[in-house]
């Protein structure tokens, strides 16, 4: 499904219970982490030579080689079934319609400054509102709106790490109900952060699932009016006339490096660490861009949970 987020792309590092227990236990061994070191590992991942390190591109394949010669270096094993450390997630670049109209009751919006496309193309409808609340919420009665020829219109009033998968759920339920598309109207904080985040080009993890998707619209509301608007009496109308989307495909890779335990029996049971260590590389659109430096260089996120698994190996 392509909703919003970024290509993940993780670095991992896998103890097998026994090599766990005896790193824990040992009181022999003493493992120095040295500034140094740390230094070393932040200074590369966050340098602009890999100009922020954008899952698919060169500065990312980049990082994860980086990655898995230092894991290969401490003499860690590739995954079982896997001949290197190398994990292949297959990514999708998708370009926005270029046709995109949204008009509600009579008035056009526009995009960017008044709704993101979140999923959908090659649509052309004209059909009532129909306000659903939170469908994720389960009904007093048990009973299930029949949103058949209708579009839905759902509320979102705070942006944060579980929007994704609230987005991709909601997508799924609506779509089983009947409706034609979605309008998420979003009465939240900070909405020309949000519209340069997902307006553009956006990278989504390769689906098997080629079922058509309905249109899925976040829609701008100041103050909730045009929500207020919507749930008084109707009926309203809206007109959504979407183009076709250009996509495009890029290859990226999780990293995996593993510790085989020793114990017959407790050895194929597994504790596993994960960073993900690309971010959100070159953009002048972002808050804090200039056109002087416009990398996004990631020492912090996530450059230092990568340093982390690094030293730990």
């Amino acid at each position: 499904m392509h909703l919003p987020g970024r290509g993940r792309c993780s670095v991992a590092l896998v103890f097998s219970t026994l090599a766990v227990a005896a790193f824990q236990l040992s009181s022999s061994t003493e493992v120095a982490i040295t500034r140094a070191e740390v230094e070393k590992h932040i200074r590369f991942l966050a340098s602009d030579e890999l100009k922020g390190r954008k899952a698919g591109t060169e500065g990312d394949h980049v990082a994860a080689r980086y990655i898995a010669e230092h894991f290969r270096a401490c003499g860690l094993a590739p995954a079982p079934g896997f001949t290197d450390f190398f994990q292949p997630v297959p990514l999708t670049r998708v370009q926005p319609p270029e046709r995109k109209q949204l008009r509600i009751d009579g008035t056009d919006l526009q995009p960017g400054n008044d709704f993101i496309i979140l999923q959908g193309e090659n649509s052309e409808l004209e059909v009532e509102l129909k306000d659903v609340g939170d469908p994720l919420a389960a009904s007093p009665t048990g009973e299930q709106q029949d949103l058949r020829g209708k579009v839905a219109v759902t509320q979102l009033r705070h942006l944060d790490a579980s929007a994704s998968e609230s987005f991709r759920q909601k997508a799924e339920l609506l779509q089983e109900r009947g409706a034609k598309a979605i309008l998420e109207l979003y009465s939240g904080s900070g909405w020309d952060g949000v519209s340069d985040f997902l307006a553009g080009p956006r990278l989504v993890v390769e689906e098997k699932d080629s079922r058509e998707r309905i249109p899925y619209f976040l829609v701008r509301d100041q103050g909730s009016a045009l929500g207020r608007k919507l749930q008084a009496a109707g009926p309203h109308k809206v007109r959504i006339s979407l183009s076709e989307r250009r996509v495009g495909r890029l290859e990226s890779a999780n990293v995996i490096g593993v510790l085989p335990g020793r114990d017959p029996r407790l050895k194929e049971e597994f504790l596993g660490l994960t960073a993900h260590f690309d971010h959100i590389g070159q953009n002048e659109r972002l808050p804090g861009a200039t056109k002087e430096d416009s990398i996004f260089n990631g020492a912090r996120d996530n450059g230092m949970g990568v340093t982390a698994l690094l030293a730990a190996a």
